[in-house]
C-alpha cells in the first residue's frame, strides 16, 4: 500500500513550511497549516487570508535511485534515450497518475535523481 503523505510551500515567503506529513483527518491537517502559517505571519495579518498561499504536494509513493523521496514539484533527472542526453523534468499529478513528461504514464522513478523542486530551484527547467 501506498504511504499517503504532503508537504506545503508557503509562496509568500518562499519556503517548505512542512514537509512529509500524513493527514489523518481535517482537523489534524488545519491545526497543522495553522501552526506553520502562524509562526511565519506578519503582525496584522489575518490567517484566513494566508491559507491561499499555500501550495500543497503529494508524495508520490516512490523514491529516486538515491533513495530520496518524490514529491508533485519536484525535479528529477534522467537519461532521455530517444534525444540522447540529461533532462531536467517536473514531477506532475496528471489524469490520475504521476508522471514526468518524457518518462511516461505511471511511471517509476528508478533511473532518476531528484534535483531539487520547482519552487526552490526554478532553474532546473529552463532549458
Amino acid at each position: 500500500m501506498r504511504e499517503i503523505k504532503f508537504r506545503a510551500w508557503d509562496k509568500r515567503n518562499k519556503k517548505m513550511i512542512l514537509t512529509g506529513f500524513h493527514i489523518l483527518g481535517e482537523t489534524t491537517c488545519c491545526g497543522l497549516i495553522e501552526q506553520c502559517l502562524l509562526e511565519n505571519m506578519k503582525e496584522g495579518e489575518s490567517l484566513l487570508n494566508r491559507h491561499n498561499d499555500i501550495v500543497f504536494m503529494q508524495y508520490t509513493g516512490q523514491k529516486d535511485e538515491t533513495g530520496k523521496e518524490i514529491y508533485e514539484g519536484d525535479v528529477i533527472k534522467f537519461w532521455d534515450i530517444e534525444m540522447q542526453r540529461v533532462r531536467f523534468e517536473e514531477v506532475r499529478f496528471d489524469d490520475g497518475c504521476f508522471c514526468a513528461y518524457g518518462l511516461g504514464d505511471n511511471v517509476f522513478f528508478e533511473n532518476t535523481i531528484k534535483v531539487g523542486n520547482k519552487y526552490e530551484n526554478p532553474e532546473l527547467l529552463k532549458e
